[in-house]
């Protein structure tokens, strides 16, 4: 979303072709990935670090409850 090429790889006659998107356009993108999108990836990053760290530490009480 935030690079100012696009890059088609769709079958038809602009198959392959590299266009660069206006400013106005780049300028919305850029808005709504910083906006909306960014902020998912962080929560989602953050659920997945807490769910691994409770997985592993799970783990390790598991292996050393055992003996």
């Amino acid at each position: 979303m935030t690079s100012e090429r696009v890059e088609y790889e769709e079958s038809g006659w602009y198959d392959g072709q590299v266009w660069l998107k206006p400013l106005v356009l780049k300028e919305k993108e850029s808005l709504i990935a910083s906006i909306e999108v960014k902020p998912i990836l962080k929560n989602i990053i953050q659920i997945f670090s807490i769910i691994s760290v409770l997985a592993l530490s799970g783990i390790l009480l598991f292996q050393y409850n055992n003996f």
